[in-house]
């Protein structure tokens, strides 16, 4: 799976969280329990495609300041061309570090944004999911507490019915 949109980083976000909010739930917590190999797979997948959209924009940076610079030269007949000195490269190289570690710092945070937002969307689906199943186990009880009440009534019923007939 590679990013190829922001919807497909999306995609893969919500297929981590339809992994944790279909994993087995611990009984009276909000907590799940999910296998450890399987999400630290999910995170290494998600940061090995990371640094390729990032090597893929430091690619296109490059050869948008290539052909800037190469404009520059064709409009500029009075400038000889010369040798790139070594402390260009060094400061142009320097320059493209700082971008992609920007970029990438870019891309980490909004990435821990989304992370952010899926966690607190998973919660309130748990908790909307744990509402429900005690609003159900409520329903189950009242109704259970009704038929307790009605055998109850019965049995003291047929004790009635059993001291009558000593009686007699």
């Amino acid at each position: 799976m590679n990013f190829k949109t922001e919807l497909d980083i999306y995609k893969f976000i919500m297929n981590i969280e339809t992994y944790i909010l279909e994993s087995r739930s611990v009984p009276f917590t909000n907590k799940v329990m999910v296998d450890k190999d399987e999400i630290c797979d999910y995170l290494d997948r998600l940061r090995s495609r990371l640094p390729k959209e990032i090597e893929e924009c430091q690619r296109i940076i490059e050869k948008k300041q290539f052909e800037e610079e190469n404009e520059q030269n064709n409009n500029d007949s009075s400038v000889d061309i010369k040798p790139i000195s070594e402390q260009k490269i060094v400061d142009l190289d320097d320059f493209q570090i700082l971008n992609a570690t920007k970029l990438y710092q870019d891309k980490q945070k909004e990435c821990e944004e989304l992370l952010k937002l899926a966690e607190q969307q998973a919660q309130e689906i748990i908790a909307g999911a744990y509402e429900y199943a005690d609003k159900i186990v409520a329903k189950y009880q009242s109704q259970l507490e009704r038929q307790i009440l009605e055998v109850n009534e019965g049995r003291s019923q047929i004790a009635n019915i059993k001291l009558k007939l000593k009686k007699a």
